[in-house]
């Protein structure tokens, strides 16, 4: 991992532990993979969690954020969709952001809840730029 110079860890898994809590900087988000209302609604509720991490630490150039869950397949893969939805930079939405991310990592398949999740997560991001450029 050093060799991508990894200064920050968000953990997205509840069951997951801090490996090297005196390497790196991180954060843990408290959600399960499963598509039930009530771990997809705590999966979007995690949302300004993980956003107000990455970018805080992307703020300086030479962080860079390892997202993990278990399998890297569901979470970590929506959390980074997330971000790639919200960042000014890359203002992808929802597909768009599944395919740039599954061209890296061919077994990304958030489940249907967290998708459902992110497609209102979307919604919210494109009306509040609306409202800023009112």
């Amino acid at each position: 991992m050093n060799n991508k110079r990894i200064t920050h860890v968000l953990v997205a898994g509840r069951e997951l532990s801090f490996y090297f809590p005196d390497h790196f900087i991180y954060e843990q988000l408290f959600i399960r993979d499963n598509a039930s209302e009530v771990d997809s609604l705590k999966f979007r509720s995690s949302i300004s969690t993980a956003l107000t991490f990455i970018t805080t630490a992307l703020r300086d150039p030479n962080n860079n954020i390892l997202i993990h869950c278990s399998q890297g397949r569901s979470r970590s893969p929506a959390i980074v969709a997330a971000y790639l939805i919200y960042s000014e930079e890359h203002s992808m939405n929802v597909d768009n952001a599944l395919i740039w991310i599954q061209r890296i990592r061919t077994i990304v398949q958030p489940n249907d809840g967290f998708i459902e999740q992110l497609r209102h997560f979307h919604v919210q991001v494109e009306a509040d730029r609306k409202n800023k450029l009112i």
